[in-house]
């Protein structure tokens, strides 16, 4: 289980990396830098792990959703 405090992008590149780019040439990911070239996505053949990749996308989604839900909870119980 991955805790909260636990950077999703990080995490779901990661993922990617794993299992999917190429291991001699990983996709890089630097925090904050949201222009990723597109030549490493296709040097990295992701167009042909198109449905593993929208797994990876939906999983991210939907963790972002529980954290934003959860801080909306958290928010609610300290307030009172």
């Amino acid at each position: 289980m991955v805790n909260e405090n636990t950077n999703f992008n990080e995490l779901h590149w990661k993922e990617i990396n794993d299992n999917i780019a190429p291991k001699d040439a990983p996709i890089p990911y630097e925090e904050g830098v949201e222009n990723i070239k597109f030549k490493m996505l296709h040097s990295a053949k992701l167009h042909a792990f198109k449905e593993e990749v929208f797994e990876i996308i939906d999983r991210a989604k939907n963790q972002k959703k529980a954290l934003e839900k959860l801080d909306k909870i958290r928010n609610l119980w300290d307030k009172d």
